[in-house]
């Protein structure tokens, strides 16, 4: 019997019937029809692991973002269970009520959580790319660990110099690093820093 065939009596009934199910060989999905709640089914030593994530997609791909981050402090869900393959068919109702109790309901305010924090963090992104192009069009470079540098900027205020500016695409703050600044270069940086 395959995975799908297995949790399938309890998949179709989660979310009031009204999921979308995904299933491949290794795993089985069902998103809830509002928002982007993702119940996963998969085997693990013989039994069926079910676990609750936040679908999220970027571009035509998607990935699951863990949910625990999102618990209030005095929350001590686990958001995943362990099931007999056979208890699926057996005793349908009780593992959909325990599936409901133990992960689904705790887990949807988490998501809807998630997924405001989420917006939040394009939001300032969106922000941040605004600001940064205002301040130097064509300039920004986005390095590998997915932060904008600039560093043209320095070296047309001072030749000699060498560093750069960096933000974080969901940052409010920027560093900055200027190595080999010429003294006549740094009074007028610091004149410039001290001004009101």
């Amino acid at each position: 019997m395959t995975l799908s065939d297995t949790v399938m009596p309890v998949a179709k009934l989660l979310f009031e019937g009204e999921g979308k199910i995904l299933s491949q060989d290794h795993l089985v999905t069902v998103e809830s029809q509002v928002g982007a709640l993702v119940i996963r089914f998969f085997s693990s030593k013989r039994r069926i692991v079910v676990t609750a994530h936040l679908r999220q997609d970027l571009g035509e791909s998607h990935y699951w973002r863990d949910l625990k981050p999102h618990a209030t402090p005095d929350e001590n869900v686990e958001l995943r269970r362990t099931f007999a393959p056979g208890r699926f068919t057996t005793q349908t109702q009780q593992v959909l009520s325990q599936i409901n109790r133990d992960i689904v309901t705790p887990a949807l305010p988490r998501a809807y959580k998630a997924l405001a924090e989420v917006a939040e963090h394009e939001r300032k992104k969106r922000k941040n790319a605004e600001t940064i192009n205002r301040a130097a069009p064509n300039e920004a470079e986005i390095n590998m660990f997915g932060r904008y540098k600039l560093t043209k900027a320095i070296r047309k205020f001072d030749p000699q110099a060498s560093g750069s500016i960096e933000v974080r695409a969901d940052s409010e703050y920027c560093e900055v690093e200027i190595r080999s600044l010429s003294l006549h270069k740094m009074e007028k940086l610091v004149a410039f820093l001290n001004e009101d």
